[in-house]
């Protein structure tokens, strides 16, 4: 399932799950909660310091030993000295130094310490981050169970285990631990597993969550309602999707189509909704089943939005400062993708144009992000930001093409 369009490969591993014709009336989505009280995030006065024009400073996965398994990854972190990337195909976690230049790897299958069996290869918004990391701990979620190693990869415990994390999905694209509290994502349109039916409807929308793990117990920090997809229909690659993010005290979120941004506390006070100005473009079912043509099996057609995506990945970055990554005009965008930066605190917006979707954050001016080559194997690429006195179009490894993220390159759900 690897075909590209516009120099950006995209695939849909959700349509797994929805290979049936069907038709849907595009209705809006709307949050069900909003009430203001404050801003609930802090935005760097001066402005994000990732904010700039940036060129290749490193490239990983580009040889046989580091080849990466998968269609995508399950996420990606960066510290000061280590970058961690954790693969989705096997039980692997690469430590990497921050040119990228490989230390080590951790992982086997099993079910024992420091082992995990294969991830299933599915996700539901935006690009997955499955791995989170400081200078004193990295974990992962391997499915099932949370583990905690040591910033060397060592193994320390399980940090949660199956029983306990029964309320964590597959299904969902998104862990973050943040001031020593899990936070995660449940309901919405997640079918996966028996303990996790798709949303019932609940005043006509499917309720979708950002919930933190406080101890043994769960509580919500933020709440959307979506409007719900038709029992027994898949789900396609041009239906919205939520998506969310946390750092620090903030919490972030998005429904993948409204012009909205909604914030709050990890402790859930001060929510609020800033206007975000967006291009006016939208998922297009017609173009993305010319794309897949080929990638489907005989007689598979795509599922029908019923609501249309508008917003396809999301990032919030450590200056308070959320990275947006809207639908690409249909010619591409030249230097590689658009993408717009919001304030939190007051939800001022720009576009700027990067050449790829971050997806970790190392020090002030780098990022890291998941790229593609024409064969459809995984590269890792570091980006430096310029000196503005050498501002110019950035450039790109010669081996890598179709620098979007995964939710932009592969429509990942």
């Amino acid at each position: 399932m690897m075909i590209h369009q516009s120099g950006v490969r995209r695939v849909a591993p959700i349509l797994l799950l929805a290979l049936a014709a069907a038709c849907g009336r595009e209705e809006r989505r709307e949050a069900v909660s909003s009430t203001r009280s404050g801003p609930a995030c802090v935005s760097r006065a001066e402005g994000s310091r990732w904010a700039g024009t940036y060129r290749v400073g490193g490239v990983f996965g580009d040889t046989d030993e580091e080849a990466l398994s998968g269609i995508f990854l399950a996420g990606i972190a960066a510290t000061d000295s280590v970058v961690y990337v954790l693969e989705l195909g096997r039980p692997r976690l690469w430590l990497l130094r921050p040119d990228l230049t490989p230390v080590r790897t951790v992982g086997r299958e099993g079910r024992g310490p420091g082992e995990w069996k294969f991830f299933p290869p599915s996700n539901q918004g935006g690009s997955m981050g499955w791995v989170n990391a400081d200078s004193t701990r990295v974990l992962l979620f391997d499915g099932t169970r949370v583990q905690e190693f040591g910033p060397e990869g060592r193994f320390r415990r399980l940090a949660l285990t199956e029983r306990t994390a029964t309320g964590i999905s597959f299904g969902q694209s998104r862990l973050r631990f943040t001031g020593g509290n899990l936070l995660y994502s449940d309901g919405g349109y997640d079918a996966s597993g028996p303990t996790h039916r798709r949303a019932e409807p609940v005043g006509g929308k499917s309720l979708w969550r950002v919930r933190v793990r406080d101890r043994s117990h769960d509580r919500a920090v933020l709440t959307l309602g979506l409007v719900p997809i038709p029992r027994g229909r898949g789900i396609g690659p041009t239906q919205a999707r939520p998506l969310w993010d946390a750092r620090g005290a903030c919490v972030v979120a998005s429904d993948g189509a409204e012009p909205l941004l909604l914030s709050a506390s990890v402790d859930g006070s001060r929510p609020d909704t800033a206007k975000v100005e967006l291009p006016e473009r939208w998922g297009d079912p017609e173009s993305d089943a010319a794309a897949l043509r080929g990638a489907l099996p005989p007689g598979a057609r795509i599922e029908q939005p019923t609501v249309r995506v508008r917003i396809r990945d999301l990032i919030l970055d450590p200056d308070g400062y959320v990275w947006l990554l809207p639908v690409q005009p249909g010619e591409g965008i030249q230097g590689g993708v658009e993408v717009v930066r919001v304030a939190v605190a007051n939800g001022r917006s720009e576009r700027d144009t990067v050449p790829a979707f971050p997806r970790a954050f190392g020090r002030p001016g780098v990022f890291y992000a998941e790229t593609y080559a024409d064969d459809g194997s995984i590269r890792v690429v570091r980006y430096d930001q310029q000196q503005s006195d050498q501002r110019s179009t950035p450039k790109r490894p010669p081996e890598v093409h179709g620098a979007g993220s995964i939710a932009q390159g592969r429509d990942a759900p």
